[in-house]
């Protein structure tokens, strides 16, 4: 039976704990196996971030996300499939050609779990809930004293999740070098350009 190149796997939201168990243990072997696993999240469609967070922990603590060619959940099914599609390809052909970055890999994966999870999940809902305390209920377009405060608090506790988030992911690299912005003057998204390195013996 032919091998294939890489497996899309795909979680669609309202699964529920036995399904989410079952397409847990899959993954585990999938990954288990050395196969090349492209994982997309859409959970994001259940109009909260709470399941798609506790799966991605989940993930991480079980040591299966290390082990991903692609992860992505976006706001969007054609950003999240094509995005995950996209990385595992582009890892795929780099090691047939002899081309593969396995650190610029890694630093794609891991800026796509503070971007989709991390953010969306812990950070931006506290920057709505400061601007909200300062009378700011518009997180659209933020005039520029507000935007510099909320770019700066981002910036602060997306590190603090980015140091929480990488020594489960990848326990032998650190951040050599990374920049977050608010790119838009909004807290809708951020941008994230991260460089990983090998920690020293």
């Amino acid at each position: 039976m032919h091998r294939p190149d890489l497996w899309l796997y795909v979680r669609v939201p309202f699964t529920g704990a036995s399904l989410d168990d079952a397409f847990f243990t899959s993954l585990q072997d999938a990954t288990d196996a050395g196969q090349s696993v492209a994982f997309a999240d859409l959970s994001f469609l259940e109009n909260t971030y709470t399941s798609q967070a506790a799966f991605a922990q989940r993930l991480l603590a079980g040591g299966v996300a290390s082990r991903l060619d692609a992860y992505s959940s976006w706001n969007t099914n054609a950003n999240t499939v094509g995005t995950a599609l996209a990385e595992a390809v582009a890892a795929g052909a780099g090691r047939r050609t002899g081309s593969y970055n396995l650190l610029a890999h890694r630093a794609f994966t891991f800026d796509r779990i503070l971007d989709d999870v991390a953010f969306h999940t812990v950070v931006r809902p506290d920057l709505n809930a400061t601007l909200d305390a300062l009378g700011i209920t518009d997180h659209t377009y933020l005039l520029p004293d507000a935007a510099a405060q909320i770019a700066q608090r981002n910036r602060a506790l997306l590190w603090q999740q980015a140091e929480a988030i990488l020594p489960q992911l990848y326990p032998n690299d650190h951040i050599a070098a990374m920049q977050i912005t608010l790119p838009w003057n909004r807290t809708f998204e951020t941008q994230i350009d991260v460089a990983l390195a090998p920690n020293l013996p």
